[in-house]
């Protein structure tokens, strides 16, 4: 129902493609995915801070995560993007 990408890039934890299919949107499906990326990333890297380019609309729910703001917004592909570092 959710699927995302856990990987190194630039020498750090990184996740990417987040995404929840739309009948299953609103029911705790991406929030118990993130649970999981962090679980894994800290399984697999312990200690190592994630950082991830969050499209503008989620920063908020990565916020609610630990992650913090760096720096200013950026287009990728189109679409407004947040660099996010784990606290």
């Amino acid at each position: 129902m959710a699927y995302a990408r856990l990987f190194k890039e630039k020498g750090h934890p990184h996740f990417g493609r987040v995404a929840t299919a739309l009948a299953a949107r609103g029911k705790g499906y991406g929030g118990e995915l993130i649970r999981q990326i962090l679980a894994k990333s800290e399984a697999l890297w312990p200690g190592e801070k994630i950082e991830i380019e969050a499209q503008h609309q989620v920063v908020g729910l990565y916020e609610k995560f630990g992650f913090e703001s760096v720096g200013d917004t950026f287009v990728l592909e189109g679409i407004v993007h947040q660099k996010m570092v784990q606290k």
